[in-house]
């Protein structure tokens, strides 16, 4: 190492030809240009980085990242904002957020967890993604957790989102909730994008056509609504929605909140604090965009979403 050293200076430093140098030292010309293409060296850290801020708080992240192992995959697991978010406002931590997203990025790794985001574009009011996702509460009536249906809808163009829980995915349900998602945003799109679910669909004809349901076709043309039915298997032609189904349960549903019971009375108060959940989230900055989520609603609603008979729904 000290000779590669001192040939490396005497070329580098004082400028001395790769002949003189092989005269000087003895060693073979290539030899001394071996040493002179030497690659730079690398350095690893060995040691783990170290949290002194949020080192009383790991041992809390570590067990919420294995409980959310144990739940259905991707559903109502912990992002690290939620982490955050659950840290600063039921612990009292007063470290920055970008620490513990740090954490959670290494602890992820480590567990071999993943994020995917598909960005998709739409010119105003063009569509609103629907789907339905799955959730679980905790019933203390009966004192356990219970499944329920969550039904999502976004704008395409804001990605404005909107989200209500069911105790059944039944077509009263889904009319219901397209009801209250046009209500929240303020107008009706020219068109839905949506699954072939059987709420929707009665029966395929041929290989692309489909039957409506007499209840959803007889909806469409109360509203005004065309509907664009995704290719069988095709969830990514509606990744804005699939990504809010994820997103709803692990940033509004994490932890497992509590109800009284699992109907339409008891998930009354929770729905209520979905919708302050999604117009909360206006004041965010839309992905890939310097606007907010929330400038970009007041643009749809006004330039792109209809008005139901005489500007009202």
């Amino acid at each position: 190492m000290v000779q590669q050293e001192y040939i490396r200076h005497l070329y580098f430093r004082e400028g001395v030809s790769i002949r003189e140098i092989s005269r000087r030292t003895g060693h073979h010309r290539a030899t001394v240009s071996r040493y002179l293409q030497a690659p730079r060296p690398k350095y690893k850290r060995q040691a783990k980085p170290q949290y002194p801020v949020l080192g009383p708080y790991m041992h809390l992240i570590d067990a919420w990242l294995l409980e959310d192992q144990k739940r259905r995959k991707e559903k109502q697991q912990h992002t690290a904002r939620r982490i955050y978010q659950r840290l600063r406002d039921e612990y009292g931590f007063h470290g920055g957020e970008s620490t513990v997203r740090d954490y959670v990025r290494r602890r992820r790794r480590e567990l071999g967890l993943h994020e995917v985001y598909l960005p998709l574009h739409f010119r105003p009011g063009e569509a609103m993604q629907v789907d339905w996702g799955e959730a679980d509460v905790f019933d203390t009536s009966r004192q356990c957790e219970t499944l329920v249906y969550m039904l999502c809808a976004r704008l395409a163009y804001s990605t404005d989102i909107f989200v209500r829980l069911y105790p059944k995915d039944r077509q009263e349900a889904f009319l219901d909730g397209l009801c209250r998602s046009f209500e929240h945003f303020g107008g009706v799109p020219e068109a839905l994008i949506l699954d072939n679910m059987r709420t929707a669909v009665k029966r395929f004809i041929g290989w692309n056509e489909r039957e409506e349901t007499e209840a959803f076709l007889s909806f469409r043309t109360h509203y005004v609504v065309r509907s664009r039915f995704c290719n069988v298997r095709r969830a990514n032609e509606k990744g804005l929605v699939e990504n809010l189904v994820g997103y709803g349960r692990r940033n509004f549903l994490v932890p497992v909140p509590c109800v009284p019971s699992v109907d339409a009375q008891g998930l009354e108060a929770l729905n209520e604090q979905l919708r302050q959940a999604c117009i909360a989230k206006r004041s965010m900055l839309r992905a890939d965009s310097t606007e907010t989520v929330g400038a970009l609603y007041e643009e749809v609603r006004w330039t792109g979403l209809s008005r139901h008979e005489n500007g009202t729904l």
